[in-house]
């Protein structure tokens, strides 16, 4: 967080992304994430980075070889999501398939 604090989330999924243009977008879940006030404001707390992490169950990733480990990957931030709106880190389409 911009305060230093080191937060790891109560949750990860892939839900409620679930339909076929959004199964690769990971939601961490944590009311520690953050608050409303605004960047200027006293006590104004946000992300400025995320970092995948090793541990019993980490994350894996599906790639044109297989699967590889998520660990290591690092997203930063130093701005207030207010101020730098959301991001696109990647993207992907797949073809809708009916037949699952």
């Amino acid at each position: 967080l911009n305060t230093g604090r080191v937060v790891i989330p109560d949750g990860v999924s892939i839900y409620p992304n679930a339909d076929y243009n959004e199964r690769n977008t990971v939601v961490l879940v944590s009311p520690e994430f953050g608050n409303r006030k605004l960047p200027d404001e006293e006590g104004a707390v946000w992300v400025t980075q995320v970092r995948i992490v090793q541990d019993c169950n980490p994350l894996m990733l599906v790639g044109p070889k297989g699967l590889i480990s998520g660990v290591g990957l690092t997203w930063e931030n130093e701005l207030h999501p207010y101020l730098s709106g959301p991001k696109l880190i990647a993207s992907k389409l797949t073809i809708l398939n009916t037949q699952g």
